[in-house]
Formats: C-alpha cells, structure tokens, sequence
C-alpha cells in the first residue's frame, strides 16, 4: 500500500527551520541575560548592604563609648598609633572629691584597626566575651581617628594632642569585593561622625 498526500501539504524549508532555531536561540539568551542581570543586582545589594550595616555598627559602638569618657581619659591612654587605634576609659559616675567633682573611671576601652584583615577589634577586659570584631573596613593608609581643630581644618590624631584641641572625628569607609558569575565588583560605603569629647 502507497500512502499518497495531497499536493498543497508540505514540510518545512530549511531557512524555515534555522530561522525557527535563531528565533528561539535568542529568545533563550535573552532569559539568561535578563536572569544573569537580576542576580548580578541582588548580590552586589546584599553586598552593599552588609557593607552598610558593618560600617554603621561599628561606628555607632565607637561613637557610644566615646560619649561617656572625657578629653583626660583619651590623652592620658592614647596609643602610639592613634591613627589606627584609640584606647580610654569610660567615665562610670562622677564624685566629689575635696569639693571638686571628679570622674571615677572603668575599664580601659581600646579600638584597634588592622588593614591587613581589614576588621576593628573592640576590647574591653571588664566584659565577657572581652572583644568584638567588625569586618569589611579597609581605611587602606588614612587614619581613622582624627580631630577638628580649633582652626575647623581635620588633622591626624597625634599622641597628647586632643585637651582642648576641639571635636574628635571618626571616619570609617567600608570596602567588600563580591564575586559575580563573570567578574568581581567592589562596593564600598564611607561614614564619618564627629564627637564631642566631654572635658575634665
């Protein structure tokens, strides 16, 4: 038996079945790049955002216990690199001491900035657990701890050199490379806040 078809009945042309396949090739490609584009976005945002909330935690931690010490307890204790690390002691309560009143001090509070792992390490002895660590700052070579001088302009902290000198600046800039499907981004995130240190 011959199976016979009508003569308007026929089957696709070659140009018709690569045009088919282009089509649908870059229709493909394009969900891909669309799909690519949108994880790209959402890790470097999750990237920005733990930069962000690192940064601000940190800073916030700085910046409270620096409230509660005085210009006295920060020079007297200043390290040798205050550049890269500060360390004082918290005013706990003030007393009266011959008529005057006086600060009675805590333990000695120090924060230390190490470039190479690009984290701040809070230390106080008197607590448990004695240190916290904040990751992504990369400060790179500018110092972190600084100070407004009477004049206005910022200088470098110096040992001995904030007792009536002015405002005590932070400057954190938090840095993370995220890696992407194809490539690395850096994303970074700068926060800067000025303290009012108390004087004796």
């Amino acid at each position: 038996m011959r199976l016979t078809f009508p003569d308007n009945v026929r089957g696709f042309t070659l140009i018709e079945v690569l045009l088919t396949i282009s089509l649908i090739s870059l229709i493909t490609g394009g969900f891909f790049y669309l799909f690519n584009s949108a994880e790209s976005s959402r890790l470097v945002s999750i990237g920005k955002v733990e930069v962000q909330s690192e940064v601000r935690r940190a800073m916030d931690w700085i910046v409270n216990d620096l409230r509660q010490t005085t210009t006295a307890s920060i020079t007297n204790n200043l390290p040798l690199n205050p550049s890269k690390n500060i360390k004082f002691q918290k005013v706990i309560e003030y007393s009266v001491k011959a008529g005057v009143p006086s600060p009675d001090f805590g333990n000695f509070i120090e924060y230390t900035y190490n470039p190479d792992s690009k984290t701040i390490t809070r230390t106080d002895p008197g607590k448990s657990p004695g240190s916290w660590v904040f990751n992504n700052i990369a400060n790179l070579d500018q110092p972190i701890f600084k100070t407004r001088q009477l004049d206005g302009n910022i200088e470098p902290l110096i040992p001995g050199s904030l007792i009536g000198e002015g405002n005590l600046v932070i400057e954190l800039i938090g840095k993370k490379e995220v890696k992407l499907p194809l490539t690395t981004v850096n994303v970074a995130y700068i926060l800067q806040e000025e303290v009012c240190i108390r004087r004796n």
